[in-house]
């Protein structure tokens, strides 16, 4: 499903699965394809952290951490910056 948004005379910008935001199909193809690259090779999961409210823990590990963005949601559990 894609959103559009019209602002004056800017581009009109898409919203594309994934909540990937972008002006034209092959830009919204090209950040899909890197943000799983980033993904899958854990680059993402360093500077996150996953704090786990039923529990009581957080998660700073990346590798559990991207394994946990890679899998499905899971109630009480937040992905947060560690910046």
């Amino acid at each position: 499903m894609r959103k559009s948004i019209q602002r004056g005379n800017e581009r009109t910008w898409m919203q594309y699965v994934n909540d990937i935001i972008a002006c034209d199909l092959p830009s919204a193809v090209l950040l899909n394809h890197f943000l799983r690259d980033a993904v899958r090779e854990g680059t993402v999961a360093i500077p996150h952290e996953i704090i786990d409210l039923q529990h009581y823990k957080v998660v700073r590990k990346a590798r559990k951490v991207a394994g946990f963005l890679q899998g499905r949601p899971q109630p009480f559990m937040f992905v947060i910056n560690k910046n």
